[in-house]
C-alpha cells in the first residue's frame, strides 16, 4: 500500500537525521548475503540474568544453491557494554561483517543440524550457561549474537568465519544491592525508566463513489488470521492489564464496521426517527419558511404555491415534526447489494469485537484517537483549518457511535508539525512528536509544554542491528530495553522516561506465544516499568517558545497541496447538499465527510494528485445522483403587466423522497419568488407557480433548484419573460373610444329628431296640392 512507502521515507529520514549517521549506506548493501539465514525467534530472559542460563530458539535456512552439512550452532557476545545513546546508534548502523566480540566455543556447538538441503529451514534451539557469557560484568548493553558454521561436501573453511549469524543486544543492570527493594518498584540508590509503549493502527484507506469500503478483500486479507491488523490485535490483548498504549485511526475501526453490516453504500432513506424535528426544516423566521411552503397538497393559491398532487404527505407545521411516519421507498426501487462476499462480512466482524474488546478493556486512559482518516494535520493546520475540526469532532464522535474508548491525540508520522498546527490544537489533545520537532534534537525534553499544549517526545523504536529482520518481535524488544538502559546509565539514581512508537507499518507478532513472550520479557525488571503515557514524564513539562521548535523544509514540501484539500472541501459540501435535498436524512452528509477525509490523509501525501482525483470522482457521483432530480419550464412567458406567474414543473427522478426549492434569477429589473420547500416522493411531478415582476422589455430569467439551505442542486432552466406594460393605456384608449361612440350615437339620435320635426308634411296640404290643376 502507499503507506508503506510513506514510513519507509520517514524511517529513511530518521536515519539520516541521526547524529552520527547521516547518510550511512545501508549495512546489507555492503557485504554479500550469507548462505545461511538465520532468525532469533525466542531469547528468555530478556536481559542477562545474575545468574541462570538464556534459552534462545530460532530459526536456520539454506538460500544457497549448496547442501550444508554438520552445522554447529554457537552463540556470541560482547565484552565491554554500549553505554549511551550514542553508542547505541552507531551499533544499529554496523556492518554486519564487523566483529563484536568473541564467539563462545568452550562447550562445542550448543546445537548441530545434521543436513540442509537448499531452499529448506530448521530450528535450533540453545542453552547457555550464565558463567559461560564472556562479559565484563559492567552495566550496559552488550551485543548477543548466534553464528552457524557449516560444510558444504565436507569441506570446512580453514578460518571458521560464519556461514550464518544473526544479532541482537542484551542489557545488563545489576539487581539493587538493597535486598527489601521490590521488583518493578524504584528505591533509594535504585533509578528505573517510565516507559509508554504505543501501537500504531494506521494506513491509507479509500471509499467509493457511493460511500463503500473500496478494496475489500485485501482488508478482509488484513483482518484474517494471518492479516497485520490481526496479529497486531493479538499482541494488544496479549498485553493484558499492562499499560500497552493504543493508536487508532477511527476510519479503520468504521471501515470493518460497514464491511461486517454489508459494506452497503451510502443510505439515501429518511433516517430521522419519526416525531423528531426534520434536520433541514427551517427555523420559523428563516426567510424560506412561512405558511405557505409550496408543499404538494397544499392549496394552491396564493403566490409560489405548488399545484395539488394527489397522494402527497400533508406538509408539517413549520419547524415542527412531520406528525407522519416517513414514506418508505417505493417497492419498485432496486435493494442495493451488498459491497461484500458472506465470509468477508464474518472476518470483518470477527476482528472488530476482538478489536473492541481489547480497547475496553484498555480503558480511555490508553487509548489514542486521530483524527478521522489519519488527517494530515500540518496541511490541514496551514490550508484548510476546517476540515482540522471537522476531522477531530468526527473521531471523537466515531467512537462514542461505536461505543468506544479513548482521548483525543496527535501523532504526526514524521514526528513534527509546524506552528500552525499547534496553535490550532487544543490543551486536551495528547501530542506525540520526535526529538526531530525541536530546533536542538540533542536536547529535547521528555516533555515540553507551548502554551497550554503538552508535547511529548516519542520516537520510533530504533530498527535492530543487521542482519535479522528489525520487523522480528524478539529485535523490537531487545531495542526498547537497550534504550532504556542507555537511558538509565545517565543517573542510574534518577527516574528517566521513555516514550516509544513502534513502527507505523509493523507487522506484529507471528504467534499469540510470541506476544505473550514479548510482554514477560518486560515484566519482573525492577529498572524497567511499563506505563501509561500520561505516567511516563518524571518531570514537569519544560516551557519552550516557538523558536525552540523546528519544522523541516521537506515537510513542508510534503504536505499536501491545496488543490487536494479544495477537492475534499468541494466533497463535503456536495454531501451537505445532497443530506439537504433528501427528506428527513441526516446521515449521508457525515458519511459523505468521512469519504473526503480519507482522502487527505498522511498516507496520501504519496499520491496527492491521486487522492484529489478520488476526492473529485466521489463528489461527480453526488453531482450525477442530483442530476435526476429536474425543472423545466415554458419556452418564454409573456406578461400583459409589470407581473405575472411563471409555471414550472419539478421531477424527482431518484428512488428516494426529496425536498426542494425553486428560485429564480434575472437582472437587477426582474424579480421571481422563491417557491417554497417543494417534498417529492419518488418519480413524483409536481408543478409550481412563480410570481414575476418586471419592467418593460424582455428579460432572461434563470430557474434553479436548491435545497432549503440555497445551495444549488445542479438542475437549471433559462427562458425569455417579456413584459409589453400596456394595460393601462389599452384601456384608456378603450375607454375614450367607447365614450367617443356614445357621444356619437347622442349625437345622432338628436340630430334625426330635430330633423323629423322640420320636414313633416301636414295630410290636408298634400291633398290639397294634388288636387290643384296643373
Amino acid at each position: 500500500m502507499v503507506a508503506r512507502l510513506l514510513v519507509l521515507a520517514v524511517l529513511l529520514l530518521g536515519i539520516a537525521g541521526t547524529p552520527g549517521v547521516s547518510g550511512a549506506s545501508s549495512p546489507a548493501q555492503r557485504v554479500a548475503p550469507e548462505p545461511l539465514t538465520m532468525t532469533i525467534d525466542s531469547l528468555v530472559p530478556s536481559v542477562i540474568p545474575t545468574r541462570g542460563p538464556i534459552r534462545v530458539q530460532g530459526s536456520i535456512t539454506n538460500i544457497s544453491a549448496d547442501t550444508w552439512d554438520d552445522i554447529g550452532i554457537y552463540p556470541l557476545t560482547s565484552f565491554d557494554p554500549l553505554t549511551t545513546p550514542e553508542q547505541l546508534t552507531l551499533a544499529t548502523r554496523a556492518d554486519p561483517a564487523d566483529p563484536v566480540g568473541d564467539r563462545i566455543t568452550s562447550l562445542g556447538p550448543l546445537d548441530v543440524i545434521e543436513s540442509l538441503p537448499p531452499g529448506e529451514t530448521a530450528t535450533y534451539s540453545l542453552r547457555i550457561p550464565r558463567s559461560a557469557l564472556s562479559i565484563s560484568g559492567a552495566a550496559g548493553v552488550y551485543w548477543f549474537a548466534v553464528q552457524a558454521l557449516g560444510a558444504v561436501d565436507g569441506v570446512r573453511e580453514e578460518v571458521p568465519v560464519a556461514d550464518g549469524r544473526v544479532r541482537t543486544f542484551l542489557p545488563y543492570i545489576p539487581e539493587p544491592r538493597n535486598p527489601r527493594v521490590q521488583r518493578n518498584a524504584a528505591a533509594p540508590g535504585t533509578g528505573s525508566v517510565r516507559t509508554a509503549l504505543v501501537m500504531q493502527l494506521r494506513d491509507e484507506l479509500a471509499r467509493q463513489p457511493d460511500g463503500r469500503v473500496d478494496q475489500v478483500a485485501a482488508w478482509a486479507e488484513e483482518w484474517g488470521p494471518e492479516g497485520r491488523f490481526s496479529r497486531l490485535v493479538d499482541f494488544g490483548a496479549a498485553a493484558q492489564a499492562r499499560p500497552l498504549t493504543w493508536l487508532i485511526d477511527p476510519a479503520l475501526v468504521d471501515a470493518a464496521a460497514a464491511v461486517s453490516a454489508g459494506n452497503y453504500p451510502y443510505d439515501l432513506s429518511a433516517t430521522v426517527t419519526p416525531g423528531e424535528p426534520d434536520p433541514e426544516e427551517p427555523p420559523s423566521d428563516d426567510p424560506t419558511s412561512g405558511t405557505s411552503e409550496g408543499e404538494p397538497g397544499q392549496d394552491p393559491s396564493g403566490s409560489g404555491a405548488a399545484s395539488p398532487t394527489p397522494g402527497a404527505e400533508p406538509s408539517p407545521s413549520s419547524g415542527g415534526a412531520d406528525p407522519s411516519p416517513d414514506p418508505e421507498p417505493p417497492d419498485g426501487a432496486p435493494a442495493p447489494e451488498p459491497g461484500a462476499s458472506t465470509e468477508e462480512m464474518e472476518v470483518a466482524a470477527s476482528w472488530l469485537a476482538r478489536l473492541t474488546g481489547a480497547l475496553v478493556e484498555a480503558g480511555s486512559t490508553r487509548v489514542l484517537a486521530l483524527p478521522y482518516g489519519d488527517l494530515d494535520v500540518a496541511a490541514a493546520a496551514n490550508r484548510a483549518p476546517s476540515l482540522l475540526t471537522a476531522a477531530r469532532e468526527r473521531s471523537t464522535a466515531t467512537l462514542e457511535r461505536l461505543e468506544l474508548p479513548g482521548r483525543p491525540g496527535i501523532v504526526p508520522p514524521a514526528g513534527s508539525l509546524p506552528l500552525t498546527a499547534y496553535s490550532a490544537l487544543g490543551s486536551d489533545e495528547t501530542i506525540l512528536v520526535t526529538s526531530r520537532a525541536f530546533a536542538d534534537p540533542t536536547t529535547a525534553p521528555e516533555s515540553a509544554v507551548l502554551d497550554d499544549r503538552i508535547l511529548t517526545t516519542a520516537p520510533y523504536v530504533t530498527d535492530g542491528p543487521a542482519p535479522g529482520d528489525p520487523d522480528a518481535l524478539v529485535s523490537i524488544r531487545q531495542m526498547i530495553l537497550s534504550e532504556a538502559a542507555v537511558r538509565l546509565l545517565r543517573d542510574d539514581r534518577a527516574e528517566h522516561s521513555y516514550v516509544a512508537q513502534l513502527p507505523i507499518l509493523w507487522q506484529g507478532p507471528t504467534s499469540t506465544a510470541a506476544a505473550t513472550e514479548f510482554f514477560t520479557g518486560l515484566d519482573d525488571l525492577a529498572w524497567f516499568r511499563l506505563v501509561p503515557i500520561a505516567s511516563a514524564p518524571t518531570q514537569p513539562a519544560t516551557a519552550i517558545t516557538t523558536e525552540e521548535l523546528f519544522y523541516p523544509r521537506r515537510q513542508v514540501q510534503r504536505e499536501l497541496p491545496t488543490d487536494t484539500l479544495s477537492a475534499a472541501r468541494a466533497l463535503t459540501r456536495s454531501g451537505q447538499t445532497l443530506q439537504a435535498a433528501l427528506t428527513r436524512n441526516d446521515q449521508v452528509a457525515g458519511a459523505v465527510l468521512d469519504a473526503a477525509l480519507t482522502s487527505v490523509s498522511y498516507a496520501d501525501r504519496n499520491a496527492p494528485r491521486t487522492a484529489r482525483v478520488v476526492a473529485e470522482r466521489n463528489r461527480n457521483w453526488i453531482t450525477r445522483l442530483l442530476s435526476e432530480v429536474t425543472i423545466t419550464a415554458p419556452p418564454s412567458l409573456t406578461l400583459s403587466s409589470d407581473t405575472g406567474v411563471l409555471p414550472a414543473t419539478v421531477t424527482n427522478g431518484l428512488d428516494y423522497p426529496v425536498t426542494v426549492v425553486v428560485t429564480g434569477r434575472g437582472d437587477d429589473t426582474v424579480t421571481v419568488s422563491s417557491s417554497g420547500r417543494i417534498r417529492l416522493a419518488p418519480g413524483e411531478r409536481v408543478g409550481v407557480n412563480l410570481d414575476v415582476t418586471a419592467t418593460q422589455g424582455v428579460h432572461n430569467v434563470e430557474l434553479q433548484l436548491t435545497d432549503g439551505r440555497g445551495a444549488p442542486l445542479g438542475a437549471s432552466t433559462v427562458l425569455p419573460v417579456r413584459s409589453a406594460q400596456v394595460g393601462g393605456i389599452f384601456w384608456v384608449i378603450i375607454g375614450a373610444g367607447l365614450g367617443l361612440l356614445a357621444a356619437a350615437i347622442v349625437v345622432r339620435l338628436v340630430r334625426r329628431i330635430r330633423g323629423d320635426g322640420r320636414d313633416a308634411v301636414e295630410p290636408n296640404e298634400v291633398a290639397d296640392d294634388e288636387r290643384a290643376p296643373r
